[in-house]
């Protein structure tokens, strides 16, 4: 059964996202593999190009169309790259807190310790231009596009819901 939580890192699409960031190499990567900046880097990126608007979706595209409908897969995608860039500029989420403990993914460990420790001397990474974009890219997650709007299926326009909550600690964190 599949995991799916309110917090940034409570689905397997995030899981799965972390992982490939774990496993990858440091940098901006090689021979069509992206490196954990390219990972990082990316999925901020698209969201910025995609569209809140359902209507957007050419017929016929796929969902990964990157001018297209900003797809809950992407956005997924996108809040755990937010989520390292805080951590990057020292707010990092519990999963990746360098002295997380136990209890979290050990892709988390891995994730945070490259976060907190030597992606800091990356300044691509470092920019706060970087950091304004993704704080950027998740109020359009949290506004719009098909994440939010499966959210609102389950807790309709109440702004204390623990999906927006989560949210807003993010962007909070990405100031």
């Amino acid at each position: 059964m599949g995991a799916w939580g309110a917090g940034s890192f409570e689905n397997d699409t995030a899981l799965d996202f972390l992982a490939s960031i774990a496993e990858a190499r440091d940098g901006v990567g090689t021979d069509g593999n992206p490196g954990r900046v390219g990972l990082v880097i990316g999925p901020i990126a698209v969201v910025d190009a995609a569209s809140t608007d359902p209507d957007a979706m050419p017929d016929g595209e796929d969902d990964d169309d990157e001018a297209g409908y900003l797809d809950a897969s992407l956005a997924c995608d996108a809040i755990v790259a937010a989520e390292v860039i805080a951590a990057i500029h020292g707010k990092p989420h519990p999963e990746l807190e360098p002295d997380g403990g136990d209890d979290r993914e050990a892709s988390g460990a891995v994730v945070g310790a490259w976060a907190c420790g030597p992606a800091r001397k990356n300044a691509d990474l470092m920019s706060g231009q970087l950091r304004e974009l993704a704080r950027s890219a998740m109020i359009k997650i949290r506004d719009g596009g098909e994440l939010q709007e499966l959210w609102h299926d389950v807790d309709g326009d109440e702004p204390g819901s623990p999906w927006v909550e989560a949210m807003n600690d993010l962007i909070e964190r990405l100031r």
